[in-house]
């Protein structure tokens, strides 16, 4: 497994490139390091990212299927986007 920096700020940065690239579930950001991937989108959304969340099925790491999983897609991206710092 990769070594991520684990900050709040270094996940919300990962977040942007991964969304950037295409839209990404719950679980796909789980995989990638974010540990609680809402709670860093909505610090996105609060800093002026839009972010629109759909629900879908996903299927998790040990195979189970669930129903409502959300999906992340990248609207558009504030005019001035600065780096995150953890306060």
């Amino acid at each position: 497994m990769a070594a991520y920096k684990m900050s709040a700020a270094a996940q919300r940065v990962r977040i942007i490139s991964l969304l950037r690239a295409a839209s990404q579930s719950t679980y796909a950001l789980r995989a990638r390091g974010i540990s609680h991937p809402a709670m860093r989108v909505k610090e996105l959304i609060s800093a002026g990212y839009v972010i629109h969340s759909s629900r879908v099925m996903a299927v998790d790491s040990d195979g189970y299927t669930h129903n409502g999983v959300a999906l992340y897609e990248l609207i558009t991206v504030p005019r001035q986007p600065g780096l995150f710092e953890d306060k």
